[in-house]
């Protein structure tokens, strides 16, 4: 009997070491994959069809980051 509750907790505490591990690993994954919430207007950028040239394209700043619309 002995033996078959040790067994017992050692898988128990297995499986939970693989559940953190798991969740450890697939958190980043979840961060970058779900959308970023609050949304205002601070967050949008709306750039006029007449400014980007068909072909062309037209640059600006978005969030720090550069970015470009093409059309």
């Amino acid at each position: 009997m002995r033996a078959d509750g040790r067994r017992k907790f050692l898988g128990l505490c297995l499986g939970g070491i693989t559940a953190t591990l798991t969740a450890a690993a697939l958190w980043p994954v979840w961060r970058f994959l779900a959308p970023r919430g609050g949304l205002g207007k601070d967050e949008k950028t709306e750039v006029a069809r007449d400014q980007v040239p068909v072909g062309g394209a037209r640059f600006f700043s978005f969030r720090g980051h550069p970015s470009v619309v093409l059309q």
